[in-house]
């Protein structure tokens, strides 16, 4: 979602012009100040110094990347600062996706969202694994009485929705992180889409349909029912978390081409 009008086309090697934009990555220094990472946190078995901001532009320039889109690591949970310190020093290069903080109140919770739009942050993940403890409708039967307890059904609680809603008027996409499937999360992806139909919606890196080594029939077909709702785009990313076999992952090149007939190309987005 990031634009690229400021981005001069390019040719690959058979001379074709194109804009190659990586629509997902991550950066993070090693975790010492002034960018630490946040209690409990930690970056991937050795990957720890090959997180940076420049290690990313190396890789970049190998692979002909123009511009990307950095998304917010849960490293730091909800401290942007080196994310938009990456932004500051290369704005011709990088856009921010925040993550949002489901413990605000709505009111906080867009305010928040305003204040980090204006530091270059153009859209907002949703990550349902990070909302609050018993936000989620519980019920149980206790002397025969049902009791309800929370006020909002995961993603879709008031914060939720009053994010989305403010998304949508910002014109800031809203990425959801369902790294448990996306079928898990259905009910909560489809009342936002009906709360803000104006709300352009990505599902990220598949909509992980593929869990513990295995196809996910749900997950898959939660994903392309989707597809009825034009605001939502799928990011065809993170290759090696949702197939069964090494670098090509061969195995997905059906699936491509079934997202590409149900979605048209110009609604998915390749990341890393």
């Amino acid at each position: 979602m990031a634009s690229t009008s400021s981005v001069d086309s390019v040719s690959n090697k058979d001379g074709f012009p194109y804009r190659l934009i990586d629509s997902h990555h991550h950066v993070w220094t090693v975790g010492s100040l002034p960018y630490a990472y946040a209690e409990g946190q930690s970056a991937p078995p050795g990957l720890q110094e090959k997180g940076s901001v420049e290690e990313f532009l190396g890789l970049a320039a190998n692979a002909g990347v123009q511009r990307s889109l950095i998304v917010q690591p849960i490293l730091y949970m909800f401290d942007h600062s080196y994310v938009r310190a990456a932004l500051e020093r290369y704005p011709e290069r990088f856009q921010g996706m925040l993550v949002a903080n489901p413990a605000l109140s709505p009111q906080e919770a867009t305010a928040e969202l305003g204040r980090l739009q204006s530091q270059g942050f153009n859209s907002v993940r949703f990550n349902p694994y990070i909302w609050p403890a018993g936000e989620k409708v519980r019920r149980e039967n206790k002397g025969g009485e049902r009791h309800r307890r929370g006020e909002g059904k995961g993603m879709d609680n008031p914060t939720g929705r009053a994010l989305y809603a403010e998304a949508g008027r910002r014109t800031m996409p809203v990425g959801h992180m369902l790294f448990k499937g996306l079928h898990l999360h259905l009910p909560e992806v489809q009342a936002l889409l009906n709360l803000s139909p104006q709300t352009r919606v990505v599902i990220d890196h598949w909509g992980f349909f593929h869990q513990q080594g295995r196809l996910v029939p749900e997950a898959w077909a939660a994903l392309l029912s989707l597809a009825e709702y034009p605001q939502v785009h799928v990011k065809i990313s993170a290759f090696f978390r949702v197939s069964s076999q090494p670098w090509p992952f061969q195995d997905l090149a059906p699936r491509l081409e079934e997202l590409v007939k149900v979605y048209g190309s110009e609604r998915l987005m390749w990341g890393r």
